[in-house]
């Protein structure tokens, strides 16, 4: 039996905010599968929660990022957690803020504020529950929630919670009955050989605010994604024909300065930290200035935004069909198509990599496509762990100061000079004349 109220069912509208939440298992290997879905969808998604998106320290935002949207998120860096991220479309990145202060270190979760001065302010949240999970996260859950009250606003909360709600459930009832939510899909989400669940989520404290409840049948991951559209007034959209995307610049890089100030950056502070991640994101800290200042991102306008290159109409077709074969429940077929759909993407790639060798030899133009198409975390190592021990990795960074201190002649003492920062840079420099 179904444990909720659901809103009645309206004609798509043009008006309002999409929103949608899949468990999408992996994102990198799943870019052109959510670029795809979000060109395709008429009218567009505003927001997009993913979870389980695996994403750590060695992917950048670059390598997961789609024209016309920005990326936050939140990586899995905690036992138990899996990751999450938002994309959030250009229209409204304007009028959204992340709103960090409401999300819990227990619970793991992302929160937005949607602020229009023609409509009441929204918080918008993508959460995940492990179904590992103990009785203990539904008290974190009503803590973060309390918080989020506090802000007297409308809520909308999506994600993957893991509690089967095909079925009854009545202490996940009563707790988010607790806090005045009201839970509105209700068609199963997961669907398998086996098994049609009911995992993925989505609430509000406003039901009639809410329409458009869907659950589209894509076939990107094992879950359906979950949609809806909220009742406010946005923005208009920019002129159609432009777009902005973002990248760093080399412009004014300068090797020696570069050096000297990352001699100097305080990387001792890292010995303060006994946990390998926190020690991790320590050095991250100090280290991601240094890059911003010398190698600062820019904005440029674009006359027109496209999917990736490689992304041809045959990728795009196999892609239709193997969602229409799991629609249909043709589990056996639908493998057959996912595993025909992976092989065409590294087909379209390799092909798109080999033509722009040929035809165009510059080193720019060459890394370009090398940091599209290549993932290096994705070699024969454990998705989770880094390749080499986090001891490993603070040891060599933590001398590396010194390293680069001698070799740029701000210090004396004789350290063995590391040479692999310096040939990174010297790869981006050309040729003195």
């Amino acid at each position: 039996m179904m444990t909720s109220t659901s809103p009645k069912f309206h004609l798509l509208s043009e008006s309002g905010l999409r929103v949608g939440h899949l468990n999408v298992y992996h994102l990198f290997n799943k870019v052109p599968d959510i670029s795809s879905f979000l060109d395709n969808e008429h009218p567009c998604i505003h927001l997009l929660g993913l979870s389980e998106t695996r994403l750590d320290y060695r992917m950048s935002d670059e390598s997961i990022a789609i024209p016309q949207y920005l990326t936050f998120r939140r990586d899995a860096i905690k036992q138990g957690e899996t990751g999450l991220a938002i994309y959030i479309h250009s229209s409204i990145q304007s009028i959204t803020t992340r709103r960090a202060d409401l999300e819990s270190q227990s619970v793991e979760s992302l929160w937005v504020e949607i602020s229009h001065s023609k409509s009441p302010s929204l918080l918008v949240g993508f959460i995940y529950r492990n179904p590992t999970a103990t009785y203990a996260w539904y008290d974190e859950f009503l803590v973060m929630l309390d918080k989020v009250a506090d802000n007297k606003k409308n809520i909308l909360l999506l994600g993957d919670l893991n509690i089967d709600l095909s079925k009854s459930h009545s202490a996940w009832e009563s707790t988010y009955s607790l806090v005045g939510l009201h839970q509105l899909v209700n068609k199963p989400t997961r669907v398998t050989s086996t098994t049609d669940t009911l995992i993925d989520h989505i609430y509000t404290n406003r039901q009639d605010l809410v329409h458009n409840v869907s659950v589209p049948n894509i076939g990107i991951s094992d879950h359906y994604p979950v949609l809806c559209t909220w009742s406010m007034k946005l923005p208009r959209h920019a002129p159609k024909g432009h777009t902005t995307i973002q990248y760093r610049t080399f412009k004014r890089f300068n090797k020696d300065i570069f050096l000297f100030d990352i001699s100097c950056a305080p990387f001792s502070n890292v010995y303060n930290f006994s946990d390998p991640d926190d020690a991790m994101l320590a050095w991250y800290d100090i280290f991601m200035p240094i890059i911003d200042k010398h190698a600062p991102l820019r904005k440029k306008r674009v006359k027109h935004p496209k999917l990736p290159p490689w992304l041809t109409k045959d990728v795009i077709v196999a892609m239709a069909i193997r969602d229409r074969l799991k629609k249909e429940k043709k589990f056996d077929d639908f493998k057959k198509q996912r595993n025909r759909v992976k092989s065409l993407v590294r087909s379209a790639k390799k092909a798109y990599f080999d033509k722009l060798v040929e035809t165009d030899k510059s080193t720019s133009t060459i890394w370009k496509a090398i940091n599209e198409i290549t993932n290096k975390s994705n070699r024969k190592t454990n998705n989770t762990t880094p390749p080499i021990s986090p001891n490993s990795f603070n040891t060599h960074f933590l001398t590396l100061a010194e390293t680069l201190a001698q070799s740029s002649g701000c210090a004396t003492d004789n350290f063995v000079c590391s040479t692999l920062l310096s040939n990174l840079c010297g790869k981006k420099l050309k040729p003195d004349d």
